[in-house]
């Protein structure tokens, strides 16, 4: 019965079977995954409308690490930001409904510094002495006068966050709340485009590809123009555009691993105690006590609770249930990377994601306020990346019934 069902077959349906059936048989027989999250931007919080600064901030996963603002493109938008036809140009997505759009070059004298980037971040850091492939595609948008050389990607193991409309520049010795700088400092991406030619393609995708070795923990991903204007072949390939400067799209980023670090020599393992973790101090009920939520992750510079914040949240949780007649204020704390508006508006929204969390548990909202503090409050210094480590914080108060 089988083998009158497969002479019924064409061969290519008989070539599909064999080869599931061959992965099956081989455990280790795999297909690469892609690392990074959201990868061709198709997940949002709302439909991009009117293209706007911090727009960028509704695709999930992605931000902005600079002052210079991206802009989100979709299908799903009527107002000149969608796909294919948007404010800039028309080209249709490499895969799904949406891709993202950045300034990397501009010829006005007054805007010659100006650039942006955008930043994702991956699943999982990268393994040590492992090498990856790194790829995204990237298009010239139709409206834009000029094109440019040199687009890239840089990997690394914190997050770029730097006060400036220009370079993103090293914010390990130069203080990173100094809106003009001038520094020869830059971090130069692992990937950048190959060839001395501009990339003026505007009807198609070109795909930038190379294969890197991890030194170990790179975890984000940020894309742009890491040269000075001075260091970029710029050309006008458009004198009709709309727009005086080099405008590009880009989707489908990619970070998957083509091979596997090398064998480290085997060492002896140690036994390691593990000390049983403190609970939370929420003993104590007096009004105006004060303690820090320990383990309460976010995704990078957003408000989406991670799932290892459950047990921590659970933990305050049965602390409210077994004193029903307390309130509490959810303070949410930043460091001091990025501007005081933007801090102050991500504080807020973390406060206020963990008070809906405990809502959903059942705890009455009366019962829960919320404050932002954004960078003002820090108890470390924002000069060293532990500092601004314990800076980013969520601390909860004890207020008394009465309290408004």
């Amino acid at each position: 019965m089988v083998w009158n069902s497969l002479t019924k077959m064409t061969k290519p349906e008989i070539y599909r079977i064999l080869i599931f059936a061959l992965a099956l048989s081989f455990p280790s027989f795999s297909v690469a995954q892609n690392l990074v999250v959201n990868s061709s931007f198709e997940s949002y919080e709302h439909c991009p409308g009117k293209i706007r600064h911090e727009r960028i901030d509704e695709v999930h996963a992605w931000s902005q690490p600079t002052e210079g603002s991206p802009d989100y493109f979709h299908a799903c938008s009527k107002k000149r930001s969608g796909v294919p036809d948007n404010k800039f140009g028309n080209i249709e997505a490499v895969q799904g409904e949406a891709y993202v759009g950045m300034h990397l070059f501009v010829a006005k004298h007054e805007f010659s510094n100006y650039k942006e980037y955008i930043a994702g971040h991956l699943k999982k850091p990268l393994e040590a002495g492992a090498q990856y492939e790194v790829k995204f595609d990237v298009a010239l948008a139709g409206e834009s006068q000029f094109a440019i050389d040199r687009i890239g990607a840089l990997l690394s193991p914190g997050p770029i966050q730097v006060n400036t409309f220009g370079m993103i520049f090293n914010t390990h010795s130069f203080n990173v709340d100094c809106k003009e700088v001038n520094v020869p400092k830059y971090p130069r991406p692992q990937i950048k485009t190959s060839g001395p030619e501009n990339i003026e393609n505007t009807k198609s995708w070109r795909t930038v590809v190379d294969t890197i070795k991890a030194e170990g923990d790179e975890k984000f991903f940020t894309m742009g123009s890491f040269f000075p204007n001075k260091e970029v072949q710029s050309s006008k390939v458009n004198p009709d555009g709309e727009y005086s400067s080099a405008y590009y799209y880009f989707d489908n980023v990619k970070v998957e691993q083509v091979a596997p670090p090398p064998e480290m020599p085997t060492e002896p393992e140690e036994l390691a105690k593990k000390e049983d973790k403190e609970p939370v101090e929420v003993d104590s009920t007096k009004v105006g006590f004060t303690f820090e939520l320990e383990n309460i992750y976010f995704e990078f510079d957003k408000s989406y609770l991670k799932s290892e914040s459950k047990e921590e949240l659970e933990r305050l949780h049965n602390f409210l249930l077994r004193h029903r007649e307390l309130r509490i204020e959810i303070q949410g704390h930043t460091d001091s990377v990025g501007s005081r508006r933007y801090n102050q508006r991500l504080s807020e929204r973390r406060a206020v994601t963990v008070k809906r969390y405990l809502e959903q548990k059942g705890i009455n909202s009366e019962r829960l306020e919320t404050k932002g503090f954004g960078k003002r409050k820090p108890v470390r210094s924002n000069r060293t990346d532990e500092g601004r480590a314990q800076n980013r914080r969520v601390m909860v108060k004890i207020l008394s019934p009465e309290d408004s």
